[in-house]
């Protein structure tokens, strides 16, 4: 749980506002990470997005459960934002570890708990997918 205060100068006021958000780890982890490039996406990627690996060009892309270019075999998590800069960029991936997946971005192929757990099993089988609680 994270508390913020929040103050505006030359208000003799403040405010408390609460918010409690979901851990990424579900497990232990060694958070190993590689730097990969990840395809244009003509958008801003999420932190923690679900790549997959394109089989023709070797980028990393959304993985889409649903496609057949090779990123329907997630690979990888972003480990930060990825920021549409029209061009293809140099990210870093976690290869590893536990995650909850209620805190990743999934491409809305990924519509079931139980695809999601399998999702790595067969190009990753260092990441692992176990909710919390």
């Amino acid at each position: 749980m994270t508390t913020t205060i929040t103050k505006a100068p030359g208000v003799a006021r403040s405010e408390t506002d609460v918010f409690t958000e979901a851990e990424l780890f579900s497990g232990e982890s060694s958070e190993f990470t590689t730097t990969e490039t990840l395809l244009d996406q003509n958008a801003d990627l999420p932190q923690y997005s679900v790549v997959g690996r394109i089989t023709a060009s070797g980028k990393i892309t959304l993985s889409d459960h649903g496609a057949s270019d090779g990123s329907q075999n997630p690979i990888g998590i972003t480990c930060n934002i990825a920021y549409d800069t029209g061009a293809d960029q140099s990210i870093s991936i976690y290869r590893d570890g536990m995650f909850n997946p209620d805190r990743l971005n999934w491409h809305l192929s990924w519509n079931t708990d139980a695809l999601k757990r399998l999702a790595f099993e067969a190009k990753q089988p260092t990441i692992f997918i176990r909710k919390i609680g």
